[in-house]
């Protein structure tokens, strides 16, 4: 390999070879001081991008993922739980996680900034959004990213006036703490399955599952004006399910794929936001299992990729508006590959992340890759690990194509967790 460093003075003679001969007469030491100076930092450069493409090399013989250095987002050793991540409008990686309060009791939700271009200065300091009190509930957050720059978070509040409810917050990150909360959507926070928010055009779309009567819900919001396209939710059908993960929702221009997953069937529809057309699979797919974890990524008009968990495999399967096609186990999975998390980028190429258990303590995030036009996708790589149990992969591309992974890391596999990000080095 060839350095990258090429000295501008030979020192061999110093100081009185060639440096000084080059310098103009009648140059003060400063002078010189500042040239010698400026060449070693050439030098110090030179061996920082020579130490990248070494990092860059390692990782492709040892079959992993080059990536750039982690970078923590939380590191206090607090059971964080890793919850929604956004690319704001300046082209920031917004992360949001719920952590237990000071009294273990309840729950309150945080939010820090990252910007790409700066990466060595890391995550702004941690913004409180909900919670901050005794027996004050705000946990299982969502998120969307405004054009405007503002930013909307929903959660479940299980205290105070809004108790049992989806409720949100809108504004820039510095002003969420003392937005006003608005309800979403009543009854919705009474069980364990998460909320979820998508961008779709000029609209946001929350979901949640009421109970009662035990359905999930939809209620579009025009975030232009500021108000509620759906005078009441929408329900999707009486499909219950089993646990947190029950419903993902992916959005691509205008439409949003809605995928359900009750541990035994797979729902799925296609909502237009144009004009609130719900086109829902003739029926649900039986599948093996008792999981419930699902993962919705359009990828045209016509059609999705859904990715779930059976409880023993990873699998996918493409909905239609004609029902479901290729339903399959994707190739060289293990058991207990789980948590599916997917991007598309402008090419067209689909970037899978999901994890894998190592041992009962520990587990590790991979990643697939399929270019467009591929039938087959690329064999699992090892993006990072450890040692510990690295769980909740959350990509998120960022404007020029660069594609980021937060994560949730627990090295003592005590359940106290910290959240960490890092760039996936895709050019290679």
């Amino acid at each position: 390999m060839t350095s990258p460093y090429t000295p501008e003075f030979d020192f061999t003679d110093w100081p009185n070879g060639p440096l000084q001969a080059n310098l103009p007469a009648g140059n003060s030491p400063n002078v010189v001081l500042n040239r010698v100076e400026a060449e070693f930092a050439n030098v110090a450069a030179a061996f920082e991008e020579l130490g990248g493409v070494r990092g860059v090399l390692n990782a492709l013989l040892e079959g992993r993922v080059p990536t750039t250095p982690r970078v923590p987002v939380t590191e206090n050793s607090d059971p964080d739980v890793l919850g929604p991540v956004v690319r704001d409008a300046s082209g920031g990686l917004v992360v949001i996680w719920q952590r237990p309060g000071p009294d273990f009791l309840s729950y309150d939700l945080y939010a820090a900034r990252l910007d790409p271009a700066r990466p060595a200065d890391g995550f702004s300091p941690e913004v409180l959004i909900a919670g901050g009190g005794s027996g004050d509930f705000g946990f299982q957050p969502t998120a969307v990213a405004l054009p405007n720059g503002e930013l909307i978070v929903a959660y479940r509040v299980d205290a105070g006036t809004e108790s049992g409810n989806l409720v949100m917050k809108r504004g820039t990150l510095s002003a969420l703490p003392g937005a006003a909360v608005q309800n979403v959507m009543a009854t919705a926070g009474v069980d364990e399955q998460r909320p979820t928010a998508v961008l779709a055009g000029g609209q946001v779309v929350f979901f949640g599952r009421r109970n009662p009567p035990n359905q999930w819900a939809y209620r579009r919001y025009a975030h232009a004006s500021g108000t509620f396209v759906d005078g009441a939710p929408v329900a999707l059908g009486p499909v219950s399910t089993s646990s947190n993960r029950g419903l993902h929702a992916g959005a691509l221009d205008r439409l949003v794929w809605i995928a359900v997953h009750d541990g035994t069937n797979l729902y799925g529809w296609r909502l237009d936001t144009a004009d609130g057309a719900l086109t829902g699979a003739p029926a649900p797919l039986t599948i093996p299992g008792n999981s419930s974890q699902v993962f919705a990524l359009g990828m045209g008009w016509r059609h999705a990729w859904f990715f779930y968990y059976t409880g023993s495999e990873l699998r996918t399967v493409t909905m239609t508006e004609l029902g479901w096609e290729s339903p399959a186990a994707l190739p060289g999975v293990a058991n207990k590959d789980h948590q599916p998390a997917a991007v598309r980028d402008a090419d067209g190429t689909v970037y899978l992340f999901h994890t894998r258990a190592v041992s009962s303590h520990q587990s590790e995030i991979l990643l697939r890759r399929r270019p467009p036009g591929a039938v087959d996708w690329g064999a699992p790589q090892q993006v990072t690990w450890l040692g510990g149990r690295e769980t909740e992969p959350h990509p998120a591309l960022l404007p020029g194509g660069d594609l980021w992974l937060v994560y949730s890391l627990d090295v003592t596999s005590n359940s106290f967790t910290d959240l960490y990000a890092t760039r996936i080095i895709t050019a290679v």
